[in-house]
């Protein structure tokens, strides 16, 4: 999907785009959805029966004009009745002013939109990492789509920092935040940081399981060794990410239910299994290979020996036969005048 505004592509089930900031289209009914974040329902308010018209003092013309004018005046009346209406309906003056003002004892629309993306984020790498396997061509094509999901937390980042929370916040982030809306702007910052941080360390433990993969390094001991060492902290990152994420969602009444797309999270532990699955089958081939190897060699020096023992007999046996050959002396020959012939010859 693209943005109406600029053109950038988006995930699907954006919000808004990261880029410029233009909200899509069913942005804000998502914004309402079960699941994102309850609705205020104001009970209908029942006009008053028809009143003879209430008939002002006479003023005094020496009175100064201030609010005490204003309240006593036509209009100042008409908003008295219109509060104390609304106090019967069972909606407080505070509550009313407090959600059209923006205050700061809730979690302001922008944080809470900032969250929703976050969400989709996470949702999404959640599906990229559902089933891992442990094959170069496969782990390079997670690494491209984690780093779009990067490239997306980033931007979300910058959004959030630049229109969460309060304005004074804002300007002065290291002060520890004290109202609502401030603490789960920080929250909702933290969160994203330690995300951020466990996907850079996913993004990292792919390429040395790629390069173990291409240099048949899994049956090497000490390549085995870094990879669990690596595994582990990204396991320890996907903890620390999920804890600060559920201080976000803890206390928050933007959300109509308390719940986090966990997958994301998880994923270091399918990946673990994957990993070590494949080291074991790497470690059996590479014993098979080796077993196959030593049972040829001990084949060939068998034949060898066995050529060997052969030549020996052989070399015994014809010895022993030229031994057994009958022996002559040699005589002089008295026809070519000291000659030698053997005895016998004529």
């Amino acid at each position: 999907m693209f943005c109406d505004n600029c053109g950038s592509e988006l995930r699907e089930g954006s919000k808004f785009c990261l880029k410029c900031g233009n909200r899509l289209p069913g942005a804000d009914a998502a914004r309402t959805s079960p699941g994102a974040r309850p609705t205020t329902v104001i009970p209908a308010v029942v006009a008053a029966p028809a009143q003879p018209p209430v008939q002002p003092p006479p003023q005094d013309p020496d009175r100064k004009k201030g609010a005490g004018a204003f309240f006593s005046s036509p209009g100042g009346i008409v908003l008295i009745v219109a509060i104390a209406l609304l106090v019967l309906g069972g909606i407080t003056v505070g509550i009313v002013f407090a959600v059209s003002g923006g205050g700061n004892s809730k979690v302001d629309a922008a944080t809470m939109d900032a969250w929703a993306e976050y969400e989709n984020i996470i949702a999404n790498d959640g599906k990229e990492l559902a089933e891992i396997k442990v094959d170069p061509t496969a782990l390079t094509a997670n690494q491209e789509a984690l780093k779009k999901s990067q490239e997306n937390l980033a931007a979300l980042q910058k959004d959030l920092a630049r229109t969460g929370g309060s304005e004074k916040w804002r300007a002065n982030p290291d002060v520890n935040p004290v109202s609502t809306r401030d603490v789960k702007a920080a929250q909702l910052a933290a969160a994203m940081d330690a995300y951020n941080a466990y996907i850079v360390k996913m993004n990292e433990f792919f390429g040395q399981l790629i390069a173990a993969l291409t240099g048949n390094l899994l049956i090497d001991q000490g390549a085995v060794n870094t990879l669990n060492a690596t595994l582990a902290e990204v396991q320890d990152l996907a903890s620390k990410a999920k804890t600060l994420a559920g201080k976000f969602v803890k206390d928050n009444d933007q959300l109509a239910v308390a719940d986090l797309d966990t997958a994301v999270f998880k994923a270091s532990n399918g990946i673990a299994t994957a990993v070590t699955n494949s080291v074991k089958t790497a470690q059996a081939a590479e014993q098979q290979r080796l077993a196959t190897e030593k049972a040829t060699a001990d084949q060939a020096a068998a034949a060898a020996a066995a050529q060997a023992a052969e030549q020996q007999a052989a070399a015994a046996a014809a010895a022993q036969q030229k031994q057994q050959q009958p022996q002559g002396h040699y005589i002089d020959c008295p026809s070519c005048f000291g000659g030698v012939m053997q005895s016998g010859e004529t």
